[in-house]
């Protein structure tokens, strides 16, 4: 369970600057990336922090890099915009093998992700699943975000159920 949400976490550091400098792979059809940020500055979003984004040569985000320490190690994401995925490319989390979904709009804006799990590890075992709906104005201003989450299962001998809504 920790390591699930910590991974959605990531995903959505990477997802949260796509719609800003590359979409794509959306239900119309392969959408090209707006390139208003590299237009207007003849810059790209590289690295923040320990993370560093690589590029595809369509313009569009296509993994993320994490370059911490050994400690911290969460692997590497992997964004594939044909199949709308976002996968862990290393690693032992359960995103490994249940890959984050995503779909965008006719204009390239990411307007769901979603994930569903069900695995067991040295602490217990887990089921659950979660989704992301994002609204966007005509502007493409993002205006709302609504994050919805359940999950059950035995942590450390214990028994739980989680169910998390928030706007």
């Amino acid at each position: 369970m920790k390591k699930s949400f910590r991974m959605i976490g990531l995903a959505c550091v990477a997802m949260s600057v796509m719609p800003l400098v590359s979409c794509g792979g959306d239900d119309d059809g392969d959408v090209t990336p707006p390139n208003e940020i590299e237009t207007e500055t003849g810059m790209r979003l590289t690295r923040v922090g320990n993370y560093e984004f690589n590029y595809d040569s369509k313009g569009r985000c296509n993994g993320v890099d994490y370059l911490g320490s050994s400690y911290d190690d969460y692997g590497n994401l992997s964004i594939n915009w044909d199949k709308g995925e976002i996968s862990m490319t290393d690693g032992d989390d359960a995103m490994y093998e249940n890959p984050l979904k995503f779909k965008t709009n006719g204009n390239g804006y990411i307007t769901e992700l979603s994930q569903s799990w069900d695995y067991k590890d040295e602490y217990g075992s887990y089921k659950g699943n979660g989704e992301a709906k994002f609204s966007y104005d005509k502007s493409g201003h993002l205006t709302k975000a609504t994050f919805e989450s359940k999950e059950t299962g035995v942590d450390e001998g214990e028994k739980f159920s989680f169910y998390g809504k928030s706007v």
